[in-house]
């Protein structure tokens, strides 16, 4: 019998424990914990409440049924399947659950872009650290976060050419989010670069966009889906929606904008060295999305999803493939005593802000006496438009004057809203729409404005007021 001697045994466990794969691990674990302590937002309690109405009726409402000023009015819901998986999620086990499958999509998303890159792991586990600052600007329970997992996603398949994976993914990226455009523009960036490198890829490229652009036909939308899509995002810049907004030069989007001048100067630097496909689509990528991240806040996360591979690309482009060297068996239970202290501590951080820090994650914005209260409102309601969600989910038998939904609502409504909320004069829109309850937000200056003309308060917690007219 043939006896391994012990260091070869230990050769394998000793190299998986070194000091870069420990760099890799922990800045994983604080990735995983950061998205498992997202919060919800406004938006999350009506796509909750989309999710109910469609296992309720058991079909896909194209029109709009919460609102009192655009019942009937068209909504074109091109979320609706996520929508479906949210309330499934928190049928099981409520917002936790529901949390713990988004923070699944970000852990993916941000594994599917480290993993692309080339070069010392360690220096791209730093670089992924680097530019998480901007990148939890998408981290909310919303189902944007299927876009942010399935771009890399979607870059990988494309470099792969992974052909009925792509279908896979497209239509089912068409009924989980809009975002699914990002699967066109990169198909076509893959076909634009293969034109230029290498013809014989160019035919699989161009089918893979059709593929992309086709998916939208297989939505309850059907031939109205991509035009809704532009019609939305027209709506939301038009209507200054802050995550539409460009990013501004703050010190908390550093990272961002040192990414975007690092990728112009590189790019300039190593142009001619980008020759072959597989060197220089994860580049083209990042730079056609380039322009959509400095026009958008929203677009930055992803941006920075691609650059990570990029900038690697063009900083290691020569730089040998790693070998991680063993390393001494006191060194690696260190290195497993400290990634165990790690996750146990990040761990106890999270039980913490689940179990005794709800409102700091927005998981209950509204208490059982406030949704009474509202109950009781004598219908029309009034209420601004981040609380339009919270009631669709917590009161749904009161209709709602707004919600953040927007593609229901005419920008003239929305504008009118804004305008009443600035001055304080509610007057005209109050008048319009027959108001008989006004619903705020505690931290709202709105109450005050109504009392100081003559309503008066039937409620107040430390959430929501209640008023009614004189």
């Amino acid at each position: 019998m043939t006896v391994t001697p012990p260091h070869q045994s230990d050769t394998h466990w000793q190299r998986a424990l070194s000091l870069d794969r420990l760099v890799v691990a922990e800045a994983f674990v604080v990735i995983a914990a950061l998205a498992l302590m997202m919060q919800a937002q406004a938006d999350t309690w009506w796509h909750l409440a989309a999710g109910r109405d469609i296992v309720q009726s058991k079909h896909v409402a194209l029109t709009d049924t919460w609102s009192h000023t655009v019942a009937g009015q068209r909504w074109p819901n091109y979320e609706w399947l996520s929508e479906l998986i949210m309330f499934a999620a928190y049928q099981t086990g409520g917002l936790p659950v529901v949390t713990m499958g988004a923070a699944i999509l970000v852990l993916l998303a941000q594994i599917c872009s480290w993993r692309q890159g080339i070069g010392p792991i360690r220096w791209r586990a730093i670089l992924l650290l680097a530019t998480l600052p901007c990148a939890t600007v998408a981290w909310s329970t919303r189902p944007q976060l299927v876009t942010y997992c399935f771009v890399p996603l979607w870059v990988w398949l494309l470099l792969g050419r992974r052909w009925t994976w792509m279908v896979v993914v497209a239509v089912l990226w068409t009924n989980l989010h809009g975002g699914a455009a990002y699967a066109v523009l990169l198909a076509g960036t893959a076909a634009v670069v293969a034109a230029a490198v290498n013809r014989e890829r160019l035919r699989p490229y161009l089918l893979a966009t059709a593929v992309a652009a086709l998916a939208g036909l297989c939505t309850p939308l059907g031939l109205d889906y991509w035009p809704a899509i532009v019609q939305s995002i027209a709506r939301s810049r038009t209507n200054r929606i802050l995550e539409w907004q460009p990013p501004a030069l703050t010190l908390a989007l550093a990272p961002f904008w040192l990414a975007a001048a690092s990728l112009v100067v590189l790019i300039i630097w190593r142009r001619k060295q980008l020759t072959t496909f597989d060197e220089a689509f994860p580049v083209a990528a990042a730079v056609v999305v380039l322009p959509l991240a400095v026009e958008s806040l929203r677009n930055v996360p992803i941006f920075l999803l691609l650059a990570i591979p990029a900038l690697s690309r063009l900083l290691w482009r020569q730089h040998p493939l790693e070998v991680a060297s063993a390393v001494p068996p006191w060194r690696a239970r260190l290195h497993v005593a400290i990634l165990a202290t790690t996750i146990a501590g990040f761990g106890a951080v999270v039980a913490y802000q689940w179990a005794w820090a709800p409102d700091r994650m927005a998981w209950r914005p509204m208490s059982a006496t406030a949704a009474t209260a509202i109950r009781q409102c004598q219908p029309p309601i009034y209420n601004g438009y981040n609380e339009g969600g919270v009631l669709v989910w917590f009161v749904p038998a009161q209709p709602v004057f707004i919600d953040s939904r927007q593609d229901p609502y005419p920008v003239a409504l929305v504008q009118a809203h804004r305008q009443a909320e600035r001055t304080g004069d509610y007057a005209p829109l109050f008048a319009r729409y027959g108001i008989h309850c006004a619903v705020f937000h505690a931290g709202s200056e709105g109450p005050a404005r109504l009392a100081a003309r003559g309503w008066h308060e039937r409620f107040r917690d430390g959430q929501w007021v209640v008023l009614d007219p004189p």
